[in-house]
């Protein structure tokens, strides 16, 4: 299954994307800590890989009167959750957009692109490992 976190709707910062990565990592190591006392409980781990895209997108209410939701779509969220589909267990996959908006706040490795259905080329991925230390 997915879950789905939206940084700058319906009010945008500058810095939406750095915290979005920053919440990808954190969540990633707060994972890993739970899963050491799963373990040692024996029950059986919990994985999860993250996508992350930065980009226009439509916001809003989405739905009937009978279940209105607020939501995104757009290519955007398309593309992070191609990203999401495409991250190993543990892993932050972020877009070209977001890379070029944190590149300088984190260590990170460029990827072989990710397909994309529907799209002519594919996503262009980054893999996130830990903020840099400046």
């Amino acid at each position: 299954d997915a879950m789905m976190a939206i940084w700058g709707a319906p009010v945008d910062h500058e810095d939406d994307p750095f915290r979005a990565v920053q919440a990808g990592i954190e969540i990633q190591n707060l994972l890993l800590e739970f899963n050491k006392t799963r373990a040692a409980e024996g029950q059986q781990q919990i994985q999860i890989g993250i996508g992350i895209s930065t980009g226009n997108l439509v916001a809003g209410y989405i739905g009937s009167s009978q279940t209105m939701s607020y939501s995104v779509i757009g290519g955007t969220v398309n593309d992070a959750y191609m990203l999401c589909s495409a991250a190993a267990p543990g892993q932050v996959l972020i877009s070209e957009n977001t890379y070029k908006d944190v590149k300088n706040n984190f260590n990170i490795t460029k990827l072989k692109p990710v397909p994309a259905k529907g799209k002519s080329k594919p996503i262009k991925a980054y893999n996130v490992t830990a903020p840099r230390s400046h």
